[in-house]
């Protein structure tokens, strides 16, 4: 059995907001885009021929909600309920669900997390929340605003630059890290063991052999669980040039907005 804690899914890599030290990186994205409904349905397909179960099966974005075909992913996700507990869908609050979603998500083991940063981004988190209850659908408000912030801020991952830690540093900070732990990240056709892997970071090498390729032919569906089997066991490259997911870590004020003109072409290192 090949089993993971968290199965997430990125649904797009754009946003509403312009957060500064987002955790997706979604501000810096050069090419920012909703991934194709039918390319998502056979990412979804694919992980799951890979991986036998999780603990839960969580869509994000980006913001999740921009996606046009959100309830037909959600949908297609809910084929496979008997092998996860319920799925989550993130959300910062500026956005409503449309009805279609809100129908599919009825019922089901569906919960929302609704990131609250404050009146003055999550201008829809009362409409949204209202909905949530008159359809009877779970969810969960994570505060990001104010004194008493969710999980103490948002946890700083530095500026990606090559930290040259040596082995034992790198291996100790692998152990501690939360997001190369069971916490496979699917997007755009690959599985990578690392939330970072998935943020297309133009400057850090992605070595073959370190993520899944699920539109790979070449390789067999034994190769690919045998790589599954094999993820979270030792760092990545990635791993070189992170802070790591790491409780102790340091934490920022959360969704610091880039002001008009502040975020330029020559910024935006992810592609």
């Amino acid at each position: 059995m090949i089993t993971a804690d968290i199965g997430v899914l990125l649904v797009n890599n754009m946003c509403t907001l312009k957060c500064k030290k987002c955790i997706t990186l979604t501000p810096y994205q050069k090419r920012p885009v909703n991934y194709k409904l039918e390319n998502l349905k056979k990412d979804i397909d694919g992980f799951f021929e890979i991986f036998d179960s999780c603990n839960h099966f969580d869509i994000e974005g980006g913001e999740t909600l921009l996606n046009p075909d959100i309830a037909e992913v959600v949908r297609h996700a809910l084929r496979y309920k008997d092998r996860f507990k319920y799925i989550a869908l993130l959300t910062n609050g500026t956005l409503t669900p449309k009805k279609e979603l809100l129908e599919v998500c009825r019922g089901e083991k569906i919960f929302f997390i609704v990131d609250d940063y404050g009146e003055a981004l999550s201008v829809k988190k009362p409409q949204l929340v209202a909905l949530l209850e008159e359809y009877k659908i779970d969810y969960r408000v994570d505060t990001y605003n104010g004194e008493n912030q969710y999980y103490g801020g948002w946890i700083d991952f530095g500026d990606y630059s090559l930290k040259n830690y040596t082995d034992d540093e790198l291996e100790a900070k692998f152990k501690k890290c939360r997001t190369g732990k069971d916490l496979p990240y699917i997007k755009d056709g690959k599985i990578f063991p690392c939330t970072v892997q998935a943020l297309g970071i133009k400057h850090i090498p992605l070595p073959a052999g370190e993520y899944i390729d699920l539109r790979d032919t070449s390789k067999t569906l034994a190769e690919k669980r045998e790589a599954a089997a094999g993820f979270f066991k030792k760092p990545v490259t990635h791993c070189k040039y992170c802070k790591g997911f790491i409780v102790e870590s340091p934490r920022l004020p959360a969704a610091e907005q880039f002001k008009e003109g502040e975020l330029t072409d020559d910024m935006k290192f992810c592609e």
